[in-house]
């Protein structure tokens, strides 16, 4: 406790110098002087005087109380925090899966529309050579039937004594026609 006086006492020594010349000078000045000084020399005295443990003690506990709580605040942000970025990280995962089955997914959809694409353009080429080969093949079919009918019409106008078509009438002639050249075998 000497150690605490010693440290305090040059503190406090210009203040109680102070306070006693102020009061020799005011006890050279007369009676009223005197009380004043010694009203002051109390203060002084008052400033030197500790604050009561208790009240020390009050504030040390609301400090306390206050860091622990602060402190448990800032621990149940944290774990807020880590249960937040667990629940992101889980569902950034999840997400991550989803997006590769889809693109998985996509990928092998996209191989077979090539693929059923592919197969459609090779048969619609073979349909349009095969329409191409038919279509050269009848060309000269057609050429024939067209002068074989028109040999056709030509033999049945022939025929006919009237220059028309021929029609039951005329084939009706070429019946009896032919009864006839029957006949005469």
């Amino acid at each position: 406790m000497a150690d605490n006086e010693t440290i305090v006492a040059p503190v406090v020594e210009p203040e109680l110098e102070e306070n006693k010349e102020n009061k020799e000078n005011k006890e050279n000045q007369g009676g009223e002087g005197k009380e004043t000084a010694e009203t002051e020399l109390k203060l002084a005295e008052m400033k030197l005087d500790c604050p009561p443990s208790a009240d020390i003690d009050k504030v040390t506990a609301d400090l306390l109380q206050s860091r622990s709580d602060i402190l448990g605040r800032v621990q149940n942000l944290k774990k807020d925090l880590q249960e937040w970025r667990g629940k992101l990280d889980s569902q950034v995962k999840t997400y991550r899966q989803e997006l590769g089955e889809l693109r998985s997914t996509l990928n092998s959809e996209v191989e077979q529309l090539r693929d059923e694409f592919q197969a459609l353009r090779s048969t619609l080429k073979r349909q349009l050579d095969a329409t191409t080969g038919l279509s050269e093949l009848s060309e000269p079919l057609y050429r024939e039937a067209k002068e074989t009918g028109s040999d056709i019409n030509s033999l049945l106008l022939s025929d006919c004594p009237d220059g028309t078509y021929p029609t039951t009438k005329c084939a009706n002639q070429d019946s009896s026609r032919d009864r006839t050249r029957r006949r005469k075998k």
